[in-house]
C-alpha cells in the first residue's frame, strides 16, 4: 500500500527545516533550501508530516512552506485554505527589490510586520552586502535599534 506524499515548497530566500517527532522520541528533520532564481525549494512529505506540519505548527500560517496546489488533492487544498495565511510572505527577489530603495522598502514594510519578517530583511541586506544607508538606517529604525545599527550590519573586512 502506497503512502500519501504531499509535495511542499519553499519560496523564502532562507533554509527551513521540520523535524517531525516520532512516537519513540526521535526525530526526522526534512529540509528545504532556500529559493534560488524565482525557484522554490520542494520537498514531498508524508500525509502523517503534512498534518502535523498544518496543524501543530505556524509553518504554512507563516508562509515558511507552501502546498504545491497543482499537485494536490481538492481535500488537502480546502485544510490548507482554512487556515489563517499570513499576507507577509516575500520571495528572494522581492526583498532584494524592496531593498535597492528605501522608498520601496517603506511600501513593502512597516512597524507592523512581525520582526521575524524584518530580520529575513536584514539578513537578505547582509548577504547582498545592501551599501544604502538609507535602507539600513530604516531596517534598524523598525527593530529600534537605530542606534546599534552595526550589531544588524557588521563591517565586512576588505580583502
Amino acid at each position: 500500500m502506497d503512502k500519501k506524499e504531499i509535495k511542499l515548497e519553499n519560496i523564502k530566500a532562507s533554509k527551513f527545516t521540520v523535524n517531525f517527532p516520532l512516537p519513540n522520541g526521535h526525530i526526522i528533520p526534512y529540509v528545504w533550501k532556500e529559493a534560488r532564481s524565482g525557484r522554490p525549494s520542494i520537498v514531498s512529505v508524508p500525509e502523517e508530516v503534512f498534518e502535523y506540519i498544518l496543524y501543530e505548527t505556524k509553518t504554512i500560517n507563516r508562509g515558511y512552506l507552501r502546498l504545491v496546489e497543482e499537485e494536490a488533492s481538492d481535500e488537502i487544498k480546502e485544510e490548507v485554505k482554512s487556515q489563517e495565511i499570513d499576507e507577509n510572505i516575500f520571495t528572494r527577489e522581492e526583498i532584494i527589490e524592496a531593498l535597492s530603495k528605501v522608498s520601496i522598502l517603506k511600501k513593502t514594510i512597516t512597524k507592523e510586520t512581525p520582526r521575524e519578517i524584518i530580520m529575513e530583511f536584514v539578513n537578505m541586506a547582509n548577504e547582498i552586502k545592501t551599501d544604502s544607508d538609507s535602507v539600513k538606517t530604516y531596517l534598524a529604525e523598525l527593530l529600534d535599534c537605530k542606534d546599534n545599527k552595526e550589531f544588524l550590519f557588521p563591517v565586512q573586512p576588505t580583502e
